[in-house]
């Protein structure tokens, strides 16, 4: 007489085994799990940073005009947020900019490059909002987003 099934899970209905959800893999072979390993581990790398020193290139477009490439040295402090600028390369040789939060009327105070501003030559100091409209003629970008 055939053998009749009865709807019970029986070794020899089973199939080949199936593979675990993605979400239940190993995180070894998941390249998003990687990636948000290797983020907490930066993360927590750069928590213990309080301060740091890079030396930087840039080039901006600004209100649809290329500026020229510069070279500066950058150092960076969390607490008080603090940021130091010296241009180094032939634009802008001898500026100098810092910054920091909280302290000097909140202000960034400047040594100016010769040709930063009509009729002044270079050496002198000057002291800017954040804000100001001839500080953001110059960049994008606010000083409080300098840094990592």
């Amino acid at each position: 007489m055939p053998a009749t099934s009865t709807g019970g899970n029986h070794q020899e209905d089973a199939g080949p085994p199936l593979a675990p959800p993605a979400s239940s893999r190993p995180e070894v072979d998941n390249p998003q799990a990687k990636l948000r390993q290797l983020y907490r581990e930066a993360a927590d790398n750069y928590a213990a940073v309080d301060s740091y020193i890079v030396r930087l290139r840039r080039r901006e477009l600004v209100n649809g005009r290329d500026k020229p490439e510069e070279t500066l040295l950058a150092k960076f402090r969390k607490q008080p947020f603090s940021v130091y600028f010296k241009w180094l390369s032939k634009e802008g040789a001898g500026r100098e900019l810092i910054f920091v939060k909280g302290h000097y009327d909140d202000k960034m105070h400047m040594l100016l490059a010769a040709g930063d501003m009509p009729l002044v030559s270079g050496g002198k100091r000057m002291a800017l909002a954040p804000d100001s409209m001839l500080v953001r003629s110059s960049s994008r970008h606010s000083i409080y987003e300098a840094g990592i």
